[in-house]
């Protein structure tokens, strides 16, 4: 009860310095108080330097990703600078690092418990799954956070599949790395083999592909505005609502096909077939590789709908609502 307690006082503690800080802050901004600063020159003008082109290659936007269309690209790295300079997206992900982190640690500072060798895989492709979950706000919705944005593509000549798999790129860094490291802590403290490991990067692959693939399809046909400085979705109609929330509660039928390959290899194992098969990793590594092909051959149709429906997506994530 002690250490629950105190961890207990501790955050609120933290949280009463950090309102009453904010608090007198404010009032002395208000006031005009400098807290004994001089004042901000005012600057006077000067006459403009001559504009030099910045140097290529040296920004983000101006990347360029191997195999990757050049349309797509553009929309992946632009979709990702975006997010990285919304307030409410870097709050969520840092929220998500954040519990990466405590989880893997909480793990690595504790004995590890007795777990047989057949059931351990699951824990792994466990771990994957739980890291797509943080994702599934941004998967399911690729659209809302863009509002008066979301004109570029409707005006834009582009392929509507590489916009798609534009913003697709764009959450798969986040994603991997979260499952990267809950895989790395999981292997650490249980010390799986690395066949087991390896099971679970492919694993991970499939379970990206299967996700953007729901999120592509939920963001066409349930999409929604989302506020500025918050990830609070505006007013939507009824029927859109409960689609949403129907759709929302069965996207973890999506990761069901990721735990098909530890099942088969615990049955395996059950009939005791020779135990030097990898059954696990053969079976994500094909999964993986068929998920790929599902989803290039799926980016077609999904572009095709994204085009019928993206006059409806405009109205609906520029729409401003109380």
């Amino acid at each position: 009860v002690l250490p629950a307690l105190l961890g207990t006082l501790g955050c609120l503690g933290l949280g009463a310095l950090g309102l009453r800080r904010a608090y007198r802050s404010t009032v002395k901004f208000y006031q005009g108080q400098t807290g004994g600063k001089a004042a901000a020159p005012v600057m006077t003008a000067t006459p403009a330097a001559p504009s030099r082109p910045a140097p290529a290659g040296k920004t983000l936007l101006e990347l360029r990703l191997p195999g990757v269309p050049e349309a797509a690209a553009a929309v992946a790295l632009g979709t990702f600078r975006s997010m990285l300079r919304a307030p409410e997206v870097k709050m969520a992900w840092g929220t998500a690092f954040i519990v990466t982190v405590i989880l893997g640690a909480s793990l690595l500072f504790r004995a590890a418990p007795k777990i047989p060798p057949a059931f351990q895989p699951f824990l792994a492709t466990g771990a994957m799954a739980f890291s797509l979950f943080m994702l599934v706000q941004f998967l399911a919705n690729q659209f809302g956070f863009d509002r008066q944005g979301f004109r570029a593509f409707v005006l834009s000549p582009v392929d509507r599949r590489l916009i798609l798999l534009g913003k697709n790129l764009a959450t798969w860094p986040v994603g991997a790395l979260f499952g990267l490291l809950l895989l790395t802590s999981i292997s650490i403290w249980l010390r799986l083999p690395i066949v087991t490991a390896l099971a679970g990067v492919f694993q991970l692959t499939a379970l990206l592909l299967l996700g953007s693939l729901g999120g592509n399809l939920l963001s066409i046909l349930v999409p929604f505005r989302v506020e500025a400085g918050s990830l609070k979705p505006t007013k939507m109609p009824a029927l859109a609502t409960l689609a949403m929330v129907l759709c929302q509660f069965l996207f973890p039928l999506v990761l069901v096909p990721v735990f098909v390959p530890p099942l088969l290899e615990w049955l395996w194992r059950l009939a005791e077939m020779p135990a030097w098969v990898p059954v696990n990793l053969i079976l994500s590594a094909l999964l993986a590789a068929l998920t790929a092909a599902l989803y290039w051959q799926a980016l077609g149709p999904l572009g095709r709908l994204l085009q019928r429906r993206e006059i409806k997506i405009l109205n609906t994530v520029t729409a401003e609502q109380e």
